[in-house]
């Protein structure tokens, strides 16, 4: 069993979840409208667990989930996982069929951030761990490498490169993977 904790606002509700079930979709089942996750260590995990009143660990989170505010999917709100400590660049974007990396900034920093500013739960896993859990459904995993715009009929086209997940999963792991994904980003 994993567990994560919720805050409830002056002491913390223990939720253990199956090994199977991926954290981030059974909080999407649970949850209808919105929450982030924050990462915490072992003994601040037993600390909140045991706490008899309020607290909360001031860091930013590495999850976040709120409806879809558009069709496009950099709108604000959906699935979006991060690295807390911004050594990852970017946000990786989960939606059913793929997973999309963009490299620009984590999601905690983007212009309509308050969207995902629903209940906060706590857990041990890392940002890595999570998206690894959301990597055992088959989906696409795409970069995102900037627009093509097609000026006779003024529209933008999205450029991606599909990778492999071991390539995929080095853009969560290794900083200058995300810097060179900026760095080959293109807009034409």
């Amino acid at each position: 069993m994993k567990q994560i904790l919720q805050n409830c606002y002056g002491s913390f509700k223990t939720i253990n979840i199956c090994e199977s079930v991926p954290v981030l979709e059974y909080l999407k089942e649970q949850e209808l409208h919105k929450f982030t996750i924050k990462q915490v260590n072992h003994n601040e995990f037993l600390d909140l667990q045991n706490a008899y009143t309020f607290m909360d660990i001031n860091r930013s989170p590495i999850a976040g989930y709120s409806p879809l505010k558009g069709t496009h999917f950099r709108s604000s709100g959906g699935l979006k996982i991060s690295d807390a400590k911004e050594k990852i660049n970017g946000s990786f974007i989960v939606e059913e069929t793929r997973i999309i990396y963009d490299a620009m900034q984590p999601f905690f920093k983007e212009r309509d951030a308050f969207v995902y500013g629903g209940n906060t739960y706590y857990t041990e896993m890392s940002m890595l761990g999570l998206l690894k859990e959301e990597l055992q459904k088959k989906r696409q995993l795409l970069i995102y490498m900037g627009q093509k715009i097609d000026r006779e009929n003024c529209k933008s086209t999205e450029l991606f490169e599909e990778v492999s997940e071991e390539e995929f999963l080095l853009y969560a792991s290794v900083p200058t993977k995300g810097e060179e994904a900026i760095t080959r980003r293109r807009y034409f």
